[in-house]
């Protein structure tokens, strides 16, 4: 035996290289501002829909506090995705931890299964609506709807 140990990686170093969109460099400029542009519409659309539903008494119906909550979900979601793409583009390529790593893969999952919970509550809602319509007000009030979104958003974590 040499004295050197095959056996044990002693490298500290636990980041990973996110080198983005490498082939496009020359349009860079372009690519982040297609995406920033992106980003602002998902924005204003999203809270768009959530101060429309507020603000109308018409629309305080369960679907549209699903569709409110669902909207508010589609904010968190690209709000934890599309700055890291911005920074990646702005810096060309970022060192990410293998914490930040984990966290932004927990979150990226959890709000995917926040989004899978709230489309199943939305179809059980339609699911009344259509085939059980005299029992819908008694069975779809607010508390219970309240009830509904608060296990979805939990439960995925």
């Amino acid at each position: 035996m040499t004295g050197i140990n095959f056996l044990h990686n002693n490298s500290q170093d636990q980041t990973f290289l996110l080198l983005g969109f490498q082939g496009l460099c020359s349009y860079r400029f372009l690519v982040f501002t297609i995406f920033i542009i992106v980003y602002i519409f998902i924005l204003c659309g999203n809270v768009l829909i959530i101060l429309v539903i507020v603000s109308n008494g018409l629309l305080h119906s369960p679907m549209s506090f699903f569709l409110s909550n669902l909207s508010l979900l589609e904010i968190v979601c690209t709000t934890e995705i599309i700055p890291v793409i911005l920074h990646i583009l702005v810096r060309n390529g970022i060192r990410l931890s293998l914490f930040g790593c984990f966290v932004q893969l927990f979150f990226l999952g959890t709000f995917s299964a926040t989004e899978s919970f709230l489309l199943t509550v939305m179809s059980y809602d339609r699911y009344l609506a259509i085939c059980r319509p005299l029992h819908y007000s008694s069975v779809m009030h607010f508390r219970f709807c309240c009830y509904l979104v608060l296990t979805s958003w939990t439960s995925s974590f």
